[in-house]
């Protein structure tokens, strides 16, 4: 996006957008501003969100907008990157969601000039023709929503104690401070003189509450109602408190905790060891826990009272039930109160308030131990008078009553003189027991009869008692272990040291289940603290009861299950499990790699939304409903990846029945064929290859006997022709005819070459040569075959062209494209033009993308030829399928002329444009690579001397073709020179041995039915020839060097020749071979 912003005096920035919605410039505010312009910028600033409004290409944005997208001037890059993000919101949004009934909202990250981010609420427009975004910072409230979260996940179901020490630490872990305290205030005469902990986190862990002076503190300026922040160097303000320097606290902030009456209950004081410059005070999530922390503080204090007074008013109802009595030990009375009386059906003075009296309303069971306990307390024996009695109640029954006692008066002599005492009604409590007991009783015949173990301990961990079928099977007696401890009891170390830690832990108050093995049996466990009337823990009471099965049973369905997700996971293909309504309820690993989403990604969503050929899914499923459909057999459908990309898949579906027969879902099995698909189109397109492999071939080895039996004609041309004129006179009349028959003879080489490349059997030799040359020389060729129809003009560059490749190749692609130049005019009615055009040109990659081969080409200089024509032209299908080999336009072609120049253009790293439409003509122009090297001159047959030597003896010529023997031995005898000739090898070797001693040179054709050359030379060696052996043949030296297989030669003579060629090169032979054996004779 492009800007270019200038500052403003006002708070509504505005600029001019292009069609793409980029910024293009900021309007002056000096420019002329019509009624409307103006009453929108008063609008869209009286607006507190951020407003951006696009009204007739202006885009109008006030300044919490600016604010909020970077600032248009401070941070111009990061604006207009946020302002894109803007823009894309409306071209993502669905079409169908563009509605001007209501607004769509979105969510969006964008950047700050701090190089922060924040999340922003951005209200997108519905109205195309004003546009309209509103844009609020709502990071603020995110926190608070993830910290309001938090904090009710950690206080939820707990009040009182639990709440406060829950809430600092939650608000510590959440806001990374090192100390949360919540204080409440004491007051003394209503004024505040201490505070108290009431939940302190400090460093992570929670700390004892604790109680000090507010006095010298922050919290002295914090106790009111109003909060307070120190966002650094508290420390350092309040250098006395040791609390604050110990932890080193940098930053205080205190929230007063105040209730719904408005009273000040404490404060939250939250500490950091760090700076911190954002108000805490201010978060709405901790003033809203704050005050809930005040909420609960004033519900407890509540509570405690109630307590308290129902503590009172208990004792009081209690002791409306107690009865006073007054034991005179020296006159034997005794005084009871009316309470004392009533509670065993008497009235007041009803009998004699005697001691006597007392004894004999006493159960005679119990009056002995009454009597002894009464006699040790007064002989100081012990400390109090307590007992347990039965009394006769008036209406005969007995009744439990609890009887205390206190010396009252004792003489100067310590000697007890008066006891008074109470009498306390426990008959309900004696009942209670007595159905305790019974409920006891018949609780161990239900133990007894189920595997289950009941026990309890002491707080000494010795078992008081133990019952429960579950002994049985571990071979122990009911109650067998009683008073016997628990580590001494189990006879495996390890199982005694955790039963012990498990009761141990128990004794602490806490409730613990575990499971325990013992022997073959596993127990699941219980334990439980067993507590007093006072709730003073007294032991443990446990229940373990035999899970051996269950547990067996549990682990092999785990086993099954593991198994069976192993299975599901491991499985390469995508497995999909819908309900019946077609939504993803499960999948496994593999949807990774064929869908390149996670499981979450899909879960819940139908089925149809990762599938583009939904009707034929939809028939299969309809069959897979049917009442005794299983499995279906496999059926392609083409399926969406998360990134957008589709793939075939293979898919199986099976639906998931109940015992009933109805269908509870579908299981899907898909498998990626796309790479399957593309094997069978290659498979198919490498068959088509091969067989124009096989064709090429069958052409090739035509071509290549064609070319042998052609070259052999040639040399019988060609050697007449010089021969002739060797013969003939300078001024003769038909030189200049025979010199024409040489240069088509030689013509008629070079295509020779050319089936000897085509067939495969000639190897290119790659020289350095002007490119000029090759054009002028090939069009020379052509322009007796060129369509009369057609005009050529040469315009060559005057700079020598110097390309390094294969001359026939490069002579081959001037003939291909000059061949189709002539064919394309030749149907016209009107004379045609072809140009052909050469010269250097510079390519860089941007110019280089329009020609064809030029992926991996280096910029630079290159030599160039183009041949351009007045022709037919080609379409645009004609042009995607011109390099297919056997492709034609022509009835005879064989479709092979531009394949054929697109492999030469990319083994000599050039390039091809073209250039063509119908009825326009066409223009191909082939770069090639500057040579660096110099040009290479061609050798020429006739510029060497003939050096015949006096002794030369016979030249053998092996050759099976009659001619080429008959030129060669005119050649030769006209040179003096004597031939013998062999029309095979047999022949020849036969030959060779009857004149072995007249024989100082072998002439060698490699290609000859029956004996090949090759095989000949090498019976030759055998027999041991020391003779030079000159090899001949259509194809190159490199071609017979591979041929001789790592067989030394050192002469050879490529045909067809020239006779001057001829006889240097038998005369070098003989020269060479003389030479080495002179040297041979004189070192002897």
């Amino acid at each position: 996006m492009e800007s270019n912003l200038s500052s403003s005096r006002t708070k509504i920035k505005q600029f001019r957008i292009d069609s793409t919605q980029n910024v293009k410039h900021s309007l002056k505010e000096s420019a002329p501003q019509d009624s409307n312009t103006a009453s929108i910028k008063l609008i869209i600033e009286s607006i507190p969100s951020g407003v951006v409004l696009c009204n007739d290409g202006v885009l109008f944005i006030n300044e919490r907008a600016d604010e909020l997208l970077g600032g248009a001037e401070e941070h111009s890059q990061v604006f207009q990157e946020n302002l894109s993000q803007l823009f894309q919101l409306k071209t993502r949004m669905p079409a169908t969601a563009r509605s001007k009934e209501q607004s769509q909202h979105a969510e969006i990250w964008f950047k700050r000039g701090d190089s922060h981010q924040h999340l922003c609420e951005v209200t997108l427009p519905n109205n195309t023709e004003q546009e309209l975004w509103l844009i609020n910072d709502i990071t603020a409230q995110r926190q608070n929503e993830r910290l309001l979260h938090l904090l009710s996940n950690a206080t939820s179901g707990v009040t009182g104690q639990e709440f406060f020490k829950r809430l600092v630490k939650e608000l510590a872990d959440a806001l990374k401070l090192k100390g949360v305290v919540l204080v409440q205030h004491r007051y003394f005469n209503q004024q505040i003189k201490k505070l108290q902990t009431i939940g302190a986190c400090i460093n992570g862990e929670l700390i004892p509450d604790f109680e000090y002076d507010p006095a010298g503190t922050p919290c002295e300026n914090a106790i009111g109602a109003d909060s307070c922040a120190i966002h650094s160097g508290v420390s350092k303000l309040f250098p006395n408190h040791k609390f604050l320097v110990d932890n080193r606290f940098e930053a205080y902030f205190s929230l007063p905790m105040i209730n719904r009456m408005g009273q000040v209950q404490g404060h939250l004081v939250l500490l950091s060891d760090r700076p911190i410059h954002e108000n805490l005070c201010e978060i709405p999530a901790i003033q809203s826990y704050t005050f809930r922390a005040a909420t609960e503080l004033n519900r407890e204090q509540a509570e405690k009272k109630l307590q308290e007074s129902e503590l009172r008013m208990t004792l009081a109802a209690r002791g409306s039930d107690i009865g006073l009595w007054d034991y005179n030990l020296v006159t034997g009375q005794v005084n009871y109160d009316d309470h004392w009386y009533a509670m065993l059906g008497y009235q007041p003075g009803e009998f004699l308030a005697t001691f006597d009296a007392w004894k004999k309303l006493v159960h005679p069971e119990d009056l002995p131990s009454a009597m002894k306990l009464l006699e040790d307390y007064l002989s100081g024996n012990a400390s109090s008078f307590e007992a347990e009695i039965r009394m006769k109640h008036k209406n005969g029954d007995w009744k439990w009553i609890l009887t205390r006692g206190k010396i009252s008066a004792v003489t100067p002599q310590q000697t007890p003189l008066q006891v008074t005492g109470t009498h306390l009604d426990i008959d309900d409590l004696k009942r209670s027991q007595q159905i305790r007991l019974e409920n006891e009783a018949r609780l161990r015949i239900i133990m007894d009869q189920i595997p289950a173990i009941l026990w309890t301990t002491d707080c000494n961990n010795q078992y008081t008692s133990i019952v429960g079928a579950g002994l049985n099977q571990l071979g122990i007696q009911p109650n067998e272990p009683v008073g016997q401890a628990i580590f001494d009891f189990q006879d495996v170390p390890d199982v005694s040291e955790n039963m012990v830690a498990m009761h141990e832990r128990t004794l602490k108050g806490e409730s613990v289940r575990f499971e325990q093995q013992l022997q073959n049996t596993i127990l699941d466990i219980h334990i439980e603290p067993l507590r007093n009337s006072d709730d003073v823990i007294i032991g443990c009471i446990g229940l373990a009861i035999d899970v051996t099965v269950r547990k067996k049973t549990i682990e092999q369905l785990n086993r099954q299950r593991i198994l069976l997700q192993t299975i599901f996971h491991s499985v390469t293909d995508a497995m999909i499990v819908t309900d019946r309504s077609h939504n993803i309820v499960m999948c496994n690993e593999s949807i990774q790699i064929h869908f390149r989403c996670k499981e979450a990604d899909l879960l819940g969503r139908p089925i149809r939304e990762i599938i583009t050929t939904g009707d034929q899914f939809d028939d299969e499923f309809l069959r897979v409903s049917y009442p005794n459909s299983r499995v279906l057999k496999p059926f392609i459908v083409e399926y969406q990846r998360a990134d957008g990309t589709q793939f075939q898949g293979e898919t199986i579906v099976t639906p998931l029945r109940r015992s009933d027969n109805q269908i509870t879902g579908y299981i899907q099995v898909i498998r990626d064929i796309t790479d399957r698909i593309q094997i069978e189109e290659e498979k198919d397109q490498l068959h088509s290859q091969m067989l124009h492999s096989q064709k090429l071939e069958s052409l090739g080895v035509l071509a290549g006997g064609i070319a042998h039996d052609f070259n052999n004609l040639l040399l019988a041309i060609l050697g007449n022709t010089n021969l002739a004129l060797m013969e003939l006179a300078g001024k003769s009349p038909v030189i200049e005819n025979v010199k024409n028959i040489e240069i088509a003879a030689r013509h008629a080489t070079k295509i020779c070459e050319r089936l000897l490349a085509y067939s495969g059997r000639r190897t290119f030799v790659t020289t350095t040569f002007n490119l000029n040359q090759i054009i002028q020389e090939t069009v020379e060729i052509l322009k007796t075959i060129v369509s009369p129809n057609a005009d050529i003009v040469l315009e060559l560059s005057n700079e020598k062209l110097l390309v390094h490749g294969d001359m026939g190749q490069i002579e081959q692609v001037v003939l291909n494209l000059l061949t189709n130049a002539s064919e394309a005019i030749q149907n016209q009615k009107e004379t045609g033009v072809i140009h052909i055009r050469t010269g250097m040109i510079s390519l860089n990659q941007e110019n280089s993308a329009s020609y064809f081969f030029c992926e991996n080409i280096n910029p630079g200089q290159f030599v160039y030829f183009e041949i351009e024509d007045t022709g037919s032209g080609m379409d645009e299908d004609c042009q995607s399928k011109m390099f297919d080999p056997f492709f034609t336009t022509k009835f005879t072609g064989r479709g092979l002329g531009l394949a054929g120049v697109s492999g030469i253009i990319r083994g000599h790293n050039g390039g091809l444009l073209v250039d063509s439409a119908v009825e326009r003509g066409s223009r191909f122009r082939v770069i090639l690579p500057v040579a660096t090297d110099t040009e290479e001159k061609i050798e020429n047959d006739s510029s060497a001397d003939t050096v015949v030597p006096a002794d030369a003896g016979y030249v053998l010529v092996i050759d099976d073709d009659k001619a080429v023997c008959n030129v060669v031995n005119h050649v030769l005898n006209r040179f003096g020179f004597s031939v013998m000739v062999a029309h095979s090898g047999s022949e020849g070797i036969e030959v060779y041995e009857k004149n072995r001693d007249g024989i100082s040179v072998i002439l060698l054709d490699m290609t000859m039915p029956g004996l090949s050359g090759v095989e000949t030379y090498h019976l030759l060696k055998e027999k041991g020839i020391d003779i030079p052996v000159i090899l001949t043949s259509g194809l190159s030296e490199t071609d017979i060097s591979d041929q001789m297989d790592g067989s030394e030669f050192v002469h050879f003579l490529k045909k067809p020749y020239k006779p001057q060629k001829l006889v240097n090169m038998v005369s070098k032979a003989l020269l060479r071979h003389q030479i080495h054996d002179d040297s041979s004779i004189r070192f002897k």
